[in-house]
């Protein structure tokens, strides 16, 4: 069982992912599968490919390290904290070992407000130009 949950949010496209936080007992039995189901392509050939070259040894450290590595990709990718479920987040980050950025939800609120008036005002790109600071 993992130390903890994290719920990422995408603050542009507002697509969730959830990324459990320590010892991946999923990986360890379905190795690559896990990879492939989060749609976390880069590591699941990295999985292949060093698993590979190691002649499997690797499918018996990747147990400890891949929900690390797929922490780091999201948040690599834009993806920002909504929720952190079973620990505090200093806690989450200690464990971790660097910081986590959360989502801005006043600053989401204010954007999602500007694009309304925007719509309301003179249609999309108006709307566009509003959110991007262009007029």
């Amino acid at each position: 069982m993992a130390f903890a949950k994290i719920i990422f949010e995408h603050p542009v496209t507002g697509e969730i992912r959830e990324a459990p936080v320590g010892f991946s007992w999923t990986t360890l039995f379905l190795g690559i599968s896990v990879a492939v189901y989060r749609e976390d392509w880069k590591w699941a050939v990295l999985m292949i490919l060093i698993g590979i070259v190691s002649c499997g040894i690797s499918w018996l450290v990747f147990p400890f390290i891949y929900n690390k590595l797929y922490i780091k990709e999201l948040i690599r990718k834009g993806f920002k904290v909504r929720e952190i479920i079973g620990s505090e987040k200093n806690v989450v980050e200690k464990k971790l070992g660097f910081s986590l950025p959360v989502i801005d939800k006043k600053k989401n609120a204010e954007l999602l407000n500007t694009l309304l008036q925007g719509l309301v005002k003179g249609g999309t790109k108006l709307a566009i130009n509003a959110i991007t600071g262009e007029f």
